[in-house]
């Protein structure tokens, strides 16, 4: 199923003029079988690459298998942070149908998929902190993404940046993105945040 997706997603690619690039591997699953999984990167334009990755392991219910959507400059949308779903279909051992968004994938959802997936990424100082965040923490979380995506203001923008770059504590950093000072208040909620 994940080579189909694979074959799937070149056609619809094909269609906007999209490289891909996939590429198959075994694993052996918990329960001792050898399968193989295809992970696949589509081009975007503007230099993105989004990546279809199916996990190590079926999910604990048995019946299902998750496939994460990422994209290569760290952006995290609503529209595919839950990835896709590799099913079993009720009543068939061997059927397998894949769900995106509680729906089965169709042409048309590829479509609208990538279209969400095309959009722009942050510029400016939201690219600087989610690289920097990247830097030290690794991939940043779904929800501070969005959190860091809503900040308008350049002073809390900027004082993030320097968080980050001043080895402040994540736990903190977190907070500064969740929760932000008043504006007259940003260089002295700077100084009170300790260092690592």
């Amino acid at each position: 199923m994940s080579a189909q997706l694979s074959y799937r997603l070149e056609r619809a690619a094909q269609k906007k003029g999209f490289a891909v690039h996939y590429s198959g591997y075994n694993l052996c699953t918990p329960s001792g079988q050898i399968v193989k999984l295809f992970h696949t990167l589509v081009h975007l334009p503007r230099g993105y690459g989004a990546s279809f990755v199916p996990r190590q392991a079926p999910e604990a219910d048995g019946i299902s298998w998750h496939i994460d959507i990422r994209r290569n400059d760290g952006v995290v949308r609503t529209g595919w942070v839950n990835g896709m779903t590799l099913r079993r279909q009720e009543g068939g051992e061997d059927e397998w149908v894949i769900f995106f968004n509680g729906e089965p994938l169709s042409a048309e959802r590829i479509a609208s998929l990538f279209v969400e997936l095309e959009k722009p990424g942050p510029s400016g100082l939201h690219l600087a902190i989610t690289r920097m965040w990247i830097v030290r923490f690794g991939r940043m979380p779904f929800e501070l993404a969005q959190a860091l995506e809503v900040i308008t203001h350049v002073d809390h923008l900027d004082l993030i940046y320097d968080a980050l770059l001043d080895q402040r504590k994540r736990s903190l950093i977190e907070d500064l993105l969740r929760n932000p000072p008043p504006v007259h208040a940003l260089a002295r909620y700077l100084a009170a945040i300790p260092r690592d």
